[in-house]
């Protein structure tokens, strides 16, 4: 008869022979697939799991949320309510800003050109450039700059009634759905925002130093509070908006550190402090991956 010390001794050393014969086969599988495939299995688990969990408590929050993110590496899409439209408050002047610099890539307007603050250009709201003086001149560098980082509702006039109409145009329809609102009304979905962005990165409408000069202008923002504080690492170019007489909040952009992620975060009927719950969550998600 075994002792008792004799028959734990006799299961630790079964133990430990089944465990270097299975790391034997792993390290004789000379092309790795096994490992390979036990780490993936165990890696796409737990990535399925965050994700439900997140969906989980956007679908639990108070109010409506929409939510699109693609991994550009991978190609692989998280999604929720990824249709649902939204208005899209000052995400417009993200086409705004595109079709500035075009015209300026084109030659059809001078970067330091200056446009006159007219009355008719007081739009109350994000922005400084209201508090100037009726006949303050701004130059187009200075306008987009306000634009992008302040969110200015007077330099987004000012620049409109500068720039040509169709170019304006063309600028909102880089990635326009069969029945996209968007130009006309001022209302989106986050797919189709994280599209737009998805194609002016990837196409040629804006040249690299245009991109680079447009993603600079989004990466240092006065709105800052939202997705961005929660990121663990990299660099994130976007633009927000806020429309709080519906209880709307959003936040879309560029994500680049050893990974290039888009994200769009948008909501309605729902308070501030639950969107920045909300973007905590999304950034989260986003460091997980």
């Amino acid at each position: 008869m075994l002792s008792e010390f004799s028959k734990k001794r006799t299961l630790l050393l079964l133990l430990a022979f089944s465990f270097l014969l299975v790391l034997w086969v792993f390290v004789r599988d000379q092309d790795g697939s096994v490992l390979s495939t036990s780490v993936s299995v165990f890696s796409n688990y737990i990535q399925t799991k965050n994700e439900r969990e997140f969906k989980k408590s956007l679908e639990t929050r108070y109010g409506d949320f929409g939510l699109y993110i693609v991994d550009l590496n991978t190609q692989k899409e998280y999604s929720f309510n990824k249709n649902q439209v939204f208005y899209a408050a000052s995400l417009y002047k993200l086409p705004i800003a595109v079709a500035t610099l075009r015209q300026i890539q084109t030659g059809d307007l001078a970067p330091y050109a200056k446009v006159e603050f007219l009355e008719s250009d007081h739009i109350k709201g994000s922005g400084t450039v209201s508090d100037s003086e009726y006949g303050t001149f701004f130059n187009v560098t200075q306008l987009l700059t306000k634009l992008i980082r302040d969110s200015d509702n007077s330099a987004q006039v000012m620049l409109e009634r500068t720039l040509d109409r169709n170019v304006i145009t063309q600028a909102f329809n880089l990635s326009r759905g069969a029945n996209s609102t968007f130009y006309s009304i001022n209302e989106s979905a986050p797919e189709e925002i994280g599209n737009y962005i998805i194609k002016l990165i990837g196409g040629d409408y804006l040249n690299g130093k245009n991109k680079e000069k447009l993603l600079e202008l989004m990466s240092s923002t006065s709105f800052d509070n939202r997705i961005s504080p929660y990121l663990e690492s990299g660099i994130f170019s976007h633009k927000i908006g806020s429309w709080p007489q519906d209880g709307s909040w959003h936040d879309c952009g560029l994500v680049q550190n050893d990974k290039l992620i888009v994200v769009c975060l948008m909501s309605k009927n729902t308070t501030f402090e639950e969107f920045l719950k909300a973007s905590r969550s999304t950034a989260e998600f986003i460091n997980s991956l």
